[in-house]
């Protein structure tokens, strides 16, 4: 055999050697990556565990409502358990949750992380009240007309098409959630939300606020409304307005007039 010819074999084998190992080495991942798809679904990850966490004592529900809602069966399997839709139907079904994080910790425990909304608005139709969010989702209903009203400003808004709960409002003009979200989102960034009892935005240029029951707010145009909530927060600061009450006019954004009408001690 020349030396030709055993060159040319050897590199065959070594041709047919790597293919071998080639098709060996999918074997083996094929037969791992088996292994634990069917690992995944024996009881080594199947949920035993639920833990909730972020409800408050004041909540209007509690871990073990959430828990039997979601009503998972013994079995079921952490890794292919379907978070994204168990979230959807949690914050539908209850609408005082602001956020949901679903984690799952293998081998068997699943986390649900809340953050509550606790409602800062609400708004009466006919003789019911509807609480809401400040991103104006609507979060119950209540019955008797003194009740949810505390620490709640109420919103005076442009006419309402649809107030479902779980849902967010929907009003007849396409404009008007644009209008409240402008100025609620700053007044939460400024911590001045729960300090406000009434919002009126039935006319965009000409929205009104009550500080406290105690000063008429005169917040003009809704747009820009960062500077004008800015500077009211700023002026609010100041002891000298505790005992106050009266009319400011905020509505240029850049000074503030103020008009005191009395005290509330006198």
């Amino acid at each position: 055999m020349t030396d030709s010819k055993k060159i040319q074999d050897n590199l065959k084998k070594r041709e047919k050697n790597a293919k071998s190992r080639k098709i060996f080495g999918i074997f083996l991942a094929s037969t791992i990556a088996l292994f634990f798809i069917i690992l995944a679904f024996t009881n080594l990850f199947n949920i035993n565990r639920i833990s909730v966490e972020g409800i408050s004592e004041t909540a209007p529900y509690n871990s073990e409502e959430i828990i039997a809602f979601l009503n998972i069966e013994q079995g079921t399997n952490l890794i292919t358990y379907d978070s994204k839709s168990a979230k959807k139907s949690l914050l539908y079904e209850f609408p005082y949750i602001e956020k949901i994080e679903i984690k799952k910790k293998l081998p068997s425990t699943l986390r649900i992380i809340i953050t509550e909304n606790k409602g800062t608005l609400f708004v009466e139709l006919g003789k019911d009240t509807f609480i809401l969010s400040s991103n104006l989702r609507v979060l119950e209903i209540v019955k008797d007309s003194s009740d949810g009203k505390s620490g709640r400003a109420k919103l005076l808004s442009p006419s309402i098409k649809r107030c479902v709960c779980g849902e967010d409002l929907v009003f007849e003009k396409e404009d008007s959630m644009k209008v409240i979200k402008a100025i609620t989102k700053p007044l939460e960034d400024y911590s001045m939300m729960e300090k406000i009892t009434e919002l009126d935005t039935r006319d965009k240029f000409n929205v009104t606020l009550m500080y406290d029951n105690r000063f008429k707010i005169i917040f003009g145009s809704f747009e820009n409304a960062e500077n004008k909530i800015k500077l009211l927060s700023q002026m609010m600061d100041s002891q000298i307005w505790t005992d106050s009450t009266g009319i400011i006019d905020i509505s240029s954004g850049t000074e503030a007039a103020v008009k005191f009408t009395g005290n509330v001690n006198n």
